[in-house]
């Protein structure tokens, strides 16, 4: 796969003494037959998955137990609370058992599509906050070389760089 998106993450397979290791091309493929109807993931998502989608070394992005774990949980976590996304999306990272998620729509037909936080407990709401709010990193390749930056200078801290 040529990496036009994602190419600083290239440059730091290593990082915080964790190493990115991909996916291959058929699990990205049995993935986007599961959760996108056998469409392709937007460029961006297939470049990430490809460079660190079995294991990041980026700190911001937890994956929790796996994709399908996280698919799963955000909607269980969604339905708990009476709440549903309409549009198809995936759950590319989560915290605290996906109550909160970070995702992208998968019928936006940009290859670097925006990413959106999903709030889906009420103990995160009020009166200024939306149950799905836009980023404010906007897109999904501005977020992850954002996690790459805090990544590296984490790294040079640790290594003494």
């Amino acid at each position: 796969m040529k990496i036009t998106l994602l190419q600083k993450m290239l440059k730091y397979p290593t990082l915080r003494n964790w190493n990115n290791q991909g996916l291959n091309l058929d699990e990205i493929n049995t993935l986007e037959k599961k959760y996108n109807s056998n469409k392709e993931f937007p460029k961006v998502l297939r470049e990430y998955l490809y460079i660190a989608g079995r294991q990041s070394n980026l700190g911001d992005i937890d994956t929790g137990l796996g994709y399908d774990w996280m698919q799963e949980t955000a909607k269980k976590e969604l339905e708990e609370i009476g709440k549903i996304i309409e549009r198809p999306f995936f759950v590319i990272s989560q915290l605290d058992a996906c109550t909160q998620f970070g995702f992208i729509y998968l019928d936006d037909l940009s290859e670097d599509p925006i990413k959106y936080n999903c709030f889906a407990h009420e103990s995160y709401w009020d009166e200024g906050t939306n149950f799905i709010e836009e980023s404010p990193n906007g897109t999904l390749s501005n977020f992850i070389n954002i996690c790459l930056d805090r990544a590296i200078q984490e790294d040079n801290f640790i290594n003494g760089n």
